[in-house]
């Protein structure tokens, strides 16, 4: 049985994208912050993880163990900013980088390793990181967090312990979906970016690069 360990489940794009992998028979790993989840099944066991704290890290890593993954997807993450009038805030840019970047980083060099040969990683990056794009100022702070994401899905993708085993690795951008984070007004629905990732983790991609929907997008 093919399995996953995605962060982030008890709401929005990870909780869709984990019903997603359950109802095509995948066994998912899932976590949130309290370690509880909205929803059941047979094939989902949920662990307790903060991404902001290097302890529930530690704890997450010594009950996760040895569990065989075949994909990882970084979903849980810090949303839009109180900082969107300059100058930034610091306190908001540590925050979101402590969580999108460090957390992000901490939990992929744990379980890495526990991801099979021709397995996959997958980080949930924006749109609003994409350096190509003409926009006005808001959300420094989620911006800059999410471009270093990016910056670190494509170290991941040259890692020699990762290209040995042929670990496949990118960032998502999800579109504007109507999450607690994108609001009532936005266009998609979490679960049309949560097909979008079973669709890259069973059909493939291209290392190194970020994704938008199943298509290569600038970075």
């Amino acid at each position: 049985m093919n399995t996953i360990l995605i962060t982030g489940v008890s709401r929005g794009i990870g909780r869709a994208t984990a019903e997603t992998f359950l109802n095509n028979g995948w066994l998912v790993y899932g976590t949130s912050t309290s370690g509880s989840v909205p929803f059941s099944h047979d094939r989902l066991t949920s662990f307790q993880l903060d991404l902001a704290s290097a302890e529930s890290i530690e704890n997450f890593k010594q009950q996760f163990g040895e569990t065989s993954l075949d994909a990882l997807i970084n979903n849980a993450g810090i949303g839009l900013d109180e900082d969107s009038a300059p100058p930034i805030d610091l306190t908001v840019l540590r925050r979101d980088i402590e969580v999108n970047v460090f957390g992000t980083i901490q939990i992929t060099e744990v379980v890495h390793q526990n991801i099979n040969a021709n397995g996959k990683i997958i980080s949930i990056s924006s749109q609003m990181a994409a350096l190509n794009q003409s926009f006005t100022y808001g959300d420094p702070s989620y911006r800059i967090s999410k471009a270093a994401l990016n910056m670190f899905t494509l170290n991941l993708s040259k890692d020699p312990r990762l290209v040995d085993k042929n670990i496949s690795v990118c960032s998502f951008d999800p579109g504007w979906v109507k999450t607690d984070m994108g609001g009532p007004h936005a266009p998609r629905k979490p679960e049309e970016p949560a097909q979008e990732l079973f669709d890259l983790i069973t059909q493939g991609f291209e290392t190194g690069k970020f994704y938008r929907g199943t298509s290569v997008r600038d970075w």
